[in-house]
């Protein structure tokens, strides 16, 4: 059980995973891109295992591990600490780049962004899966409002 987990769950929401090759871009746009890419990539890997609505027994599956796994709430908080600072960091780039506005609030911009992903996933988790179209969508929406 413990090692489903560590390779299903903590792995695959690993930010580093999702966003492996993420050194070749060099703007925020583009970390966009490549997250949501990196989304579809995982979303498409566990489509391919077989099970009919998958995405909601996966997070039946993120609720058992929190009870079973030892730590495994611990995990995924430091796991979710690094996903946060990692969007902190892109922004913080594309703001000393000249990409996006420097008045914005970093933390909660970061908050945004992660918090939507969440929030899309879970609710779409009972029926077709998250929608990464609409993901890019929504994140690109955000974007053009922080843009220079």
């Amino acid at each position: 059980f413990i090692k489903v987990c560590d390779r299903f769950i903590l792995k695959t929401q690993d930010i580093e995973e999702k966003v492996s090759d993420v050194k070749d871009i060099d703007n925020f746009y583009g970390f966009i891109m490549k997250y949501v890419m990196g989304i579809k990539k995982v979303m498409g890997k566990m489509f391919g295992l077989g099970i009919e609505n998958i995405y909601k027994y996966y997070f039946f599956l993120i609720m058992q591990a929190n009870i079973y796994y030892p730590s495994f709430a611990d995990k995924v908080t430091e796991l979710n600490d690094k996903e946060y600072r990692k969007w902190e960091s892109e922004l913080l780039k594309a703001i000393k780049n000249k990409e996006i506005k420097e008045d914005i609030d970093v933390e909660l911009t970061a908050l945004q962004f992660r918090n939507i992903f969440l929030g899309m996933s879970f609710e779409k988790s009972l029926t077709d899966g998250l929608d990464a179209d609409l993901l890019l969508k929504t994140y690109l929406n955000i974007y053009n409002q922080i843009k220079l």
